[in-house]
């Protein structure tokens, strides 16, 4: 399922690293915080070759290396779910996190 890492760095510093790998840039939380997705022995790898390179890094509590191709085998149950839902207007309003306005369906 693999699991995902948060190096404290930019995305430029961490790309020499996932040479070589099947990691992926899953995430830029903030110029400085980019969140990298793969398996567990490439991130185990990545952690250490990141302390070495003097990189903070913290291990993501996930069960899955969510937001990158590790997730392609999950589309197809998610694809055949979606098609059996029945959209409708929400029952209690949604705020919109960048307006604080209520959101119109």
């Amino acid at each position: 399922h693999g699991t995902m890492l948060t190096l404290h760095t930019t995305p430029d510093h961490i790309t020499p690293l996932l040479e070589g790998t099947a990691l992926e840039i899953a995430a830029r939380n903030s110029p400085t915080n980019t969140v990298v997705s793969g398996t567990v022995s490439d991130i185990e790898a990545l952690t250490a070759r990141a302390a070495e390179a003097g990189i903070r890094t913290r291990a993501l509590n996930v069960s899955h290396a969510f937001h990158s191709a590790h997730m392609d085998p999950v589309l197809t149950t998610f694809r055949t779910t979606f098609t059996t839902l029945n959209p409708q207007a929400p029952a209690l309003p949604v705020i919109s996190n960048r307006t604080g306005l209520p959101l119109t369906p």
